[in-house]
Order: structure tokens, then sequence, then C-alpha cells
């Protein structure tokens, strides 16, 4: 590989890269240094689940709550770059000067004027997409608050409740939708010239809105510590392996 001899990278390969050896395509391969080692860690499943989404956008704004997540934060950096809407819920009123930061419009989920603000934007009839990654009541502030013909996209289950609170009759009148969302079967589903597209996209324009925050540091030794913090959902864990 020209000019990447003997250099530290991070690269897509839909072989896996657990050996000693493995294939990348060029235009797959980013050039890290060691202070990255963390963040190319982290670089496959949440940016590229955040181009796709903000691909079947079409443009359009949109709502996401666990707006502190790094899926979610990734979103509203990429949605800032192409200049669109995000707005985004989050359970704490101290984070929201934090993520306003970033890009989004902010909800702070339990506050006085929080319902009033999202029947706000449903009257507005603007949005017409959301992702949800909570679940359980949390989707129907979500599906409630969608125009007509609105799809909100199911990308996780924080509560790890059952979608609830959920008016059918929007689905049958006003053609609301929801839609799981899973990368895998998103990303096979593209052709492979698409797939080389979206990765130069992450690589080149998207750059800058890579970067996730990581909350915990743990070593081999430590691999049971380290699951239990990543189910907590306290935010990115780095296990080091060697």
């Amino acid at each position: 590989m020209k000019g990447m001899m003997r250099k530290r990278v991070s690269f897509f390969t839909k072989g896996g890269a657990w050996a000693e050896y493995a294939l990348a395509d060029r235009s797959e391969t980013m050039e890290i240094n060691a202070e990255d080692m963390q963040q190319a860690a982290c670089f496959c499943v949440n940016p590229l689940t955040a181009l796709l989404l903000l691909t079947s956008f079409q443009g359009s704004p949109f709502l996401i709550n666990a707006g502190t997540s790094a899926l979610a934060r990734i979103l509203i950096q990429q949605a800032a770059i192409d200049h669109i809407k995000a707005v985004a819920i989050v359970r704490r009123a101290e984070a929201q000067t934090e993520i306003q930061a970033i890009g989004a419009q902010v909800l702070v989920q339990g506050s006085e004027q929080y319902f009033a603000e999202l029947q706000a934007l449903k009257k507005e009839g603007k949005i017409k997409y959301a992702v949800d990654l909570v679940g359980g009541k949390a989707t129907a502030d979500l599906f409630n608050t969608l125009a007509p013909g609105g799809v909100v996209n199911i990308v996780g289950n924080m509560s790890l409740r059952p979608v609830s609170g959920i008016d059918d009759r929007a689905m049958r009148y006003e053609n609301k939708q929801l839609v799981g969302f899973y990368l895998y079967h998103a990303w096979s589903a593209l052709s492979l010239t698409l797939q080389s597209q979206h990765i130069h996209s992450l690589l080149t324009k998207y750059r800058s809105s890579l970067s996730v925050s990581i909350a915990g540091h743990h070593s081999l030794e430590a691999f049971d510590t380290a699951i239990a913090a990543s189910k907590t959902h306290a935010g990115k864990q780095v296990l080091t392996l060697f």
C-alpha cells in the first residue's frame, strides 16, 4: 500500500480484523497516530450509523433522544456540517449548553416547558424524522411530535422497556411509521460503490465529527468491570488488550 508502509492505520474490512493479517482497500484506510488509537476503536459503528441515518433524512430536520450519547453527538455534528437542523432531547439541564454548542436545539426532558416545546414543534409541522435510542414511553414523545408521514428510526433501547404510548391511529390516518435500524442490515444492503462513497465522506467531509468521548479505560484483567460499565450506558469504555 503505497505511502502507508509501517504507518499506524484504521480501516474497514468486510472479513473482520481479529487476525494477524487483514486486507483493506486504500480508499477505506485512514492514517492515525498513537493518540488516535482509542478514537479509532470507536470509528466504525457510530459514525457510519449516523451517516446512514442522516442520508435517509434527505436534508430534513430531525429529533433525537439521549442527546448526550456518543451516537447523538456524532449525528448532531454531521448534521451541523450539512446545515441540517437537529433537535436533541436530554435528561439533564446542565447538558443543554454543551449539546447546543455542537449544533443542536435542545429540549430538557422533565422541564416545565418540555411538552409545550414538543407541541410547538408538532404545530410547526416541519420535522418528519426522529432517532430513538431510549425506547419505552420516550419513543412516543418522538412519534407524537412528528409531522404526518414521519418516521421514527428505532436504533437503541437504553430503557430496556418495550415501546409504549403510541397511538396506532396516527399510523393509519397520518401515515407515521416506526422503523427498526440495524447497521449490519443497512450497510449490507448498499452496493460496494455506495459503501466506498460513505467511507470516503467520513474520512474527509465528516472527519471532524469523529471524536468520541471516552468515559472509562480498562485493562484486559478488568474485563468484567469494563462490560459492567458498558451496560450502564455511562459512555464509551475502552478495553486495552495488551
